[in-house]
C-alpha cells in the first residue's frame, strides 16, 4: 500500500511543542497543522492505517530562501499523521528520505509518499 499526499508545511519542531514542568504540550500552530492534516486525510478518503515497517519520502518546498532545517519538521509531520490515523506509531519508520524542493512563495508544502516496506 502506498499513500501520496501533499499537505500543508509543518511548523517547526520549536513551535510545534512546548513543555512548562512536567507537562508537554502543542502550541497553537501545531494544533491547527493537526487539523488540517487531518481534514486533507479524510478528504483523501484514507480510511486505512498502515499497519507494517514502514519508509517515506518526503520533498519540503519552503515559501522563502531563509535557512531553514530540514528535519525540523518531521516530528510535528509524524504527530500529525499518527493522530490522523494514517500509521499505529511513527517507531515504524525504517527508512526517511527528505529533500529540498525547489521554494514556493506562493505555496510551501509538504509532498509525502508512504508506503509499507515488504519483510
Amino acid at each position: 500500500m502506498k499513500i501520496k499526499l501533499t499537505l500543508p508545511m509543518a511548523p517547526s519542531i520549536n513551535n510545534y511543542y512546548m513543555r512548562r514542568g512536567t507537562r508537554t504540550f502543542i502550541l497553537p500552530k501545531g494544533v491547527k497543522f493537526r487539523k488540517e492534516v487531518n481534514d486533507i486525510v479524510r478528504e483523501a478518503g484514507l480510511d486505512i492505517m498502515l499497519l507494517g515497517r514502514l519508509k517515506m519520502t518526503v520533498v519540503i518546498h519552503f515559501g522563502n530562501k531563509r535557512k531553514n532545517d530540514i528535519d525540523n519538521r518531521i516530528k510535528a509531520l509524524w504527530d500529525s499523521l499518527e493522530k490522523s490515523m494514517v500509521f499505529l506509531n511513527d517507531e515504524a519508520f525504517d527508512q526517511l528520505h527528505i529533500f529540498r524542493g525547489e521554494v514556493d512563495k506562493n505555496n510551501p508544502r509538504m509532498e509525502i509518499e508512504i508506503e509499507e516496506i515488504d519483510q
